[in-house]
């Protein structure tokens, strides 16, 4: 696997298991990042670091997006149930749901073909 293709392109599909590694080392990114956040209200950070910080916010924020779509194709989901984002609580958990726990159709759809055996479970054999 690619892994520019794999935080940055919106198509293509990626199983169960790249989801959930990828969502769990983003969750100790976060909780790495946001221990150093807690600082004195008087502390000032320069600009570039604020720079550098809405770098990776939009890095991040992309790179979030393109392996959730990918993951709602393997699903056969459009990537514009992303939107579900946006309904606060309730979105987000359906998303959680559909993209960590939910098998992936498997044979090819409209997003591809699945993805490879040794990223999630091994695709079903053809009876032939």
């Amino acid at each position: 696997m690619n892994l520019k293709w794999f935080l940055f392109s919106f198509e293509g599909r990626i199983g169960r298991l790249p989801w959930w590694i990828y969502a769990l080392v983003s969750a100790l990114l976060s909780v790495f990042f946001d221990a150093d956040s807690h600082r004195s209200p008087d502390d000032e950070l320069p600009l570039l670091a604020m720079l550098v910080l809405v770098v990776v916010a939009v890095v991040a924020a992309w790179s979030s997006i393109a392996v959730g779509v990918k993951r709602l194709h393997d699903i056969d989901k459009s990537g514009w149930w992303m939107l579900l984002l946006f309904v606060p609580i309730v979105g987000a958990l359906a998303l959680f749901v559909m993209n960590g726990f939910i098998a992936g159709t498997p044979h090819a759809n409209r997003f591809g073909e699945p993805p490879s055996a040794d990223e999630d479970e091994p695709a079903p054999r053809d009876p032939a």
